[in-house]
């Protein structure tokens, strides 16, 4: 949807340069809320189905997870500057951390100390980034 739609191809630009994008005639605003209905609908699905698991609505029962979504997205290459990043790249970057989470599990890791290492291994991804992204 993103690579080959119109739709897409704007996000991907207002990610990139918003200021451009409206110059080049992108309707910034619309396509801006656009994001938001879709985000907002995803969001809430995800909700369902986490309180379908529980069988109720608990308000902190997803607590930890928006660094761990943040975690995969950054290690699966989207760029924090915008405009840059995959679908198989956020996929890979949950791949990678629940690879590392089951790992730990297995050699008894306390949940402290792997928080900890989730922590250093999502300031690698972005120490990475920058240094990708830094034009020398």
């Amino acid at each position: 949807m993103l690579r080959h739609t119109i739709f897409g191809r704007r996000v991907y630009s207002i990610g990139g340069n918003e200021q451009a994008s409206y110059l080049a005639g992108i309707p910034v605003t619309w396509t801006r809320f656009w994001v938001y209905v879709i985000i907002g609908v995803c969001g809430g699905m995800g909700g369902i189905m986490l309180s379908s698991q529980s069988g109720a609505g608990i308000p902190s029962a997803a607590g930890t997870i928006n660094m761990e979504v943040i975690s995969a997205v950054i290690l699966g290459g989207t760029s924090l500057s915008g405009g840059k990043g995959r679908i198989i790249g956020t996929v890979l970057g949950v791949l990678i951390l629940s690879t590392l989470g089951n790992g730990l599990n297995m050699l008894s890791v306390p949940s402290f100390y792997q928080e900890v290492i989730r922590g250093v291994v999502l300031i690698a991804a972005v120490i990475f980034d920058t240094m990708k992204n830094t034009k020398p």
